[in-house]
């Protein structure tokens, strides 16, 4: 017989109706800058192979009008949260959650926005619904991972649909019992596995958590029940994809004391690739730049990672876009050859330049023996380089935070010149620019479909 846990679910319920609104300034700050942040991936992913294979099959079933970020259309609100949250991560550019290991705001940013797009709600509540839903995914990581992370789940789309329904309910403003069978419906269309990072198929999963917590919060709301605890207990997601019962009443307990907003952050991403050799990336660029190194000199480079992290980067010689984002020996060889690593890396065309294969031949990457079964937190997997130059000197370098983690943190400037670029290619200058003074004024904004209605391209252009 399964065991049931209802502490955990209820208690996460009981938070996401009665919790006050979130209002101070720090708080929702971050939550702007996530809003920021993603809305710029959404614009620049939507052009890429997922979201139009997305899109082709959603406009067979009809249209809508809840508009797609960056493309010339309008889709029903299930189908433009999918399209919307694979955009999002199309590009791999999306920040990540530390307790959750997967991509937040990819899937709750489009989730919030397509359903505040269809019911205009005002800035400040679209931000409080995400403060929630990072709240419930981050709570829901701290119970669930290392463990479930390693086993090869997708915590974007395991995590992330839960989530997802946490933050609609929080915006439809459910109450506790409704709260309660969102998050358990959810829970019946999670899944995702990391086999699928390298393909197409790995952004569509922040889509489908989108479109799973808009499903299931609106199914709540129109009353259908379920298990009041499907998140804990044997026949709950823990148990099922953990192989292990237990263990959340005190993370239950803890929901919102500290918020993990504050206490974790979000790792914004300053490079479109796997985060995973986001540490290696950096240790590179400041080698090259400090020794004032060109390709030619470069011998040899040894990079030592925690498997957690070698394990994700499967494709040293990637034959693929897609590939190469989870290939540290042509993101490595890209970034000694260009002295960076942009979007211009992740081309046919980037790809197939001789300069660049011929130094990934000479990229090794390791395990590093003395992070064995350190796999509880990021911050625990520091990254080891050693390049060797053609003159036998050898430079190293330990890395133990990413530009972007909390310990490191992009700078507004930084998050705001990303955002330009991302999206001036595709709205040009002018809308652009009115898109993020709109994205300025999202804590007092009276209605959040604004900011969907300024990213969509006109259909005549």
């Amino acid at each position: 017989m399964p065991t049931s846990e209802n502490h955990f679910s209820t208690r996460l319920a009981e938070w996401i109706a009665q919790a006050p609104q979130h209002a101070r300034a720090a708080v929702l700050e971050q939550a702007r800058l996530s809003f920021l942040d993603t809305l710029g991936c959404m614009v620049a992913g939507a052009s890429s192979d997922p979201v139009r294979s997305v899109v082709a099959v959603s406009t067979e079933w009809g249209s809508g009008e809840v508009p797609v970020a960056g493309a010339a259309c309008r889709l029903a609100l299930p189908w433009a949260a999918l399209a919307n949250g694979t955009a999002a991560h199309a590009l791999d550019f999306d920040d990540n959650l530390e307790p959750a290991f997967g991509h937040a705001s990819a899937v709750l940013v489009p989730a919030i926005l397509s359903v505040a797009s269809s019911r205009r709600s005002p800035g400040a509540a679209a931000l409080d619904a995400y403060v929630v839903g990072i709240e419930v995914m981050g709570r829901l990581g701290a119970a669930f991972n290392m463990e479930h992370y390693s086993r090869g789940w997708h915590a974007t789309l395991t995590l992330g649909a839960p989530a997802a329904a946490a933050a609609i309910a929080r915006l439809l403003r459910l109450d506790t019992s409704k709260a309660r069978n969102a998050l358990s419906i959810a829970a019946s269309m999670a899944g995702g596995s990391k086999i699928q990072f390298g393909t197409g198929l790995k952004p569509v999963h922040a889509g489908l958590a989108a479109k799973a917590g808009i499903t299931a919060a609106l199914l709540a709301a129109a009353g259908l029940d379920a298990a009041p605890e499907a998140l804990t207990g044997n026949w709950g997601l823990h148990g099922l994809m953990n192989g292990a019962a237990g263990g959340s009443e005190a993370l239950a307990a803890e929901i919102g004391e500290p918020l993990m907003i504050e206490r974790f952050g979000l790792m914004r991403k300053i490079y479109p690739s796997c985060a995973a050799m986001h540490r290696a990336i950096d240790g590179i660029l400041d080698l090259r730049m400090a020794e004032k190194l060109t390709p030619e000199e470069i011998f040899s480079l040894r990079v030592a990672m925690a498997e957690i992290q070698t394990q994700n980067l499967r494709f040293p010689r990637p034959s693929s876009v897609s590939e190469a984002r989870f290939s540290l020996e042509y993101c490595a060889a890209s970034a000694l050859v260009d002295g960076e690593l942009g979007l211009s890396a992740f081309t046919e065309v980037a790809m197939a330049r001789p300069a660049t294969s011929a130094l990934a031949q000479r990229v090794t990457m390791v395990t590093d023996p003395a992070l064995h079964g350190q796999l509880q937190s990021d911050a625990q997997t520091p990254t080891t380089l050693e390049l060797t130059l053609c003159s036998g000197r050898r430079l190293q370098q330990v890395v133990a935070y990413q530009r972007g983690h909390e310990a490191r943190p992009l700078t507004y400037e930084e998050v705001e010149a990303k955002f330009v670029s991302l999206v001036e290619p595709v709205l040009g200058n002018e809308r652009a620019a009115a898109l993020l003074a709109l994205l300025g004024t999202l804590t007092t904004l009276a209605d959040s479909s604004l900011l969907l209605e300024a990213a969509v391209l006109d259909p005549q252009a």
